[in-house]
């Protein structure tokens, strides 16, 4: 009787230790999984903790293997996924390639089928709010499609996705047709945001009246502005000017003046 009791205790200790291994296990595992997604995540407007979670996958993976009545095996188990992680984090990082704005769409397309409904279910789970939690724009309630997700962030700030917008308008991806005039106005945007290759593009663009009513004085303004922020181009200024009045030309240079000292560029 004593034998059996010994042995039924045994064999319960048993159970409670494998299903500790279990629990720490299947926790490492989640922030793995967690981990193949974060850099889309982030990439999508979540607000992903990469510290944190970095910290937290070495920490879980180490409580996993030191549970484990078997450490090695788990080890290499979670190895192995950590190499999965890698490599879906390289294919993602891969996506996101393309000389046009309507391939950059398609990259973000891309990249949303695959990571957003991950991204969204993570950052509704309670035990990953530490890592991650809805961005701006998944509190904005617009649908999550790529070209929503351009026009949000064009819309409320962003100078890069003003110019991917500005490609998409000019492409025609918006619309079916080239739309100069759109292409103009959010390339514009995004020079007064401060992205100096864009006011280069939006001198360009008033020089040769692409998009808006052809003015020397704006082009004179904007390739000042442009050298100004660190970027544009001195010969197309210098170019320019040789068409240009000297009436024409000083008041180009005021109004970039004005403009680069109200907006702290001088």
């Amino acid at each position: 009787m004593k034998t059996l009791l010994i042995t039924a205790a045994i064999a319960a200790l048993s159970v409670q230790t494998a299903h500790s291994e279990t629990a720490e296990y299947n926790w490492a595992v989640r922030v793995i999984d967690f981990g193949t997604v974060a850099t889309a995540c982030k990439y999508l407007g979540f607000n992903v903790q990469t510290d944190t979670l970095v910290a937290n996958m070495q920490e879980a993976a180490e409580a996993a293997i030191m549970a484990s009545s078997a450490p090695e095996a788990t080890g290499a188990k979670i190895h192995d996924k950590l190499m999965v992680l890698n490599t879906r984090v390289q294919r993602m990082n891969g996506m996101l390639s393309g000389d046009t704005a309507a391939d950059g769409l398609h990259s973000m397309e891309a990249i949303m089928t695959e990571a957003y409904p991950a991204c969204a279910a993570f950052a509704k789970d309670t035990d990953f709010k530490p890592y991650i939690q809805n961005g701006p724009f998944q509190a904005s309630g617009r649908p999550a499609t790529a070209l929503d997700f351009v026009k949000f962030n064009a819309e409320n700030g962003s100078a890069n996705y003003m110019i991917i917008l500005s490609g998409l308008y000019g492409e025609g991806v918006i619309g079916g047709k080239p739309d100069r005039q759109n292409a103009f106005i959010w390339m514009r945007k995004a020079g007064l945001a401060g992205d100096a290759q864009a006011a280069g593009v939006t001198a360009g663009d008033y020089a040769a009246g692409d998009g808006t009513p052809k003015d020397l004085v704006q082009a004179e303004q904007w390739h000042r502005m442009a050298i100004a922020m660190g970027g544009g181009d001195p010969d197309a200024l210098a170019e320019l000017e040789k068409t240009m009045t000297p009436a024409q030309i000083a008041a180009g240079k005021a109004a970039a003046h004005k403009w680069l000292a109200e907006n702290g560029y001088e």
